[in-house]
């Protein structure tokens, strides 16, 4: 019996971090949620403030897209009333050279998992993913 579950709440805390790897890691958990609730309402604003103008990446299903390309999925998922509800992503790692961050994570869908990497860079007012790729995880892939 297939039960519909209400959808999830993702919370991102303002507790004090612990050290700045810590910080820097709540601060894009914090960037993915905000990116999870926009693509869900279907907020091209938000979407566009996220994504630097020379996005390029590769979709999970290995489509290869620009900035205009994603916005378009985004676009006709949400005039189609496809969009699902926020997903709330689970950032596992960040890594960050100078204007630079590597962020990896999962994305925990109702009937498999997406990895992800995205590509951010720091521009005079904030982060933005200049590049990302994203693949689904096999329901047999070891964790």
């Amino acid at each position: 019996m297939f039960v519909a579950l209400p959808p999830p709440i993702c919370l991102v805390t303002a507790s004090a971090p612990t050290a700045p790897a810590d910080a820097l890691l709540a601060a894009f958990q914090a960037r993915e949620t905000m990116r999870s609730q926009a693509i869900a309402a279907g907020d091209a604003a938000t979407l566009d403030s996220i994504y630097a103008p020379d996005f390029e990446g590769v979709t999970s299903r290995g489509a290869l897209v620009d900035k205009a390309g994603l916005m378009a999925i985004f676009a006709r998922a949400a005039s189609r009333g496809t969009t699902a509800p926020p997903i709330c992503p689970d950032v596992q790692s960040v890594r960050r050279d100078g204007a630079i961050a590597w962020v990896r994570g999962e994305l925990p869908f109702p009937d498999h998992r997406t990895a992800f990497l995205h590509i951010y860079r720091k521009s005079s007012q904030s982060w933005q993913i200049v590049g990302g790729i994203a693949t689904e995880i096999s329901a047999d892939a070891a964790r």
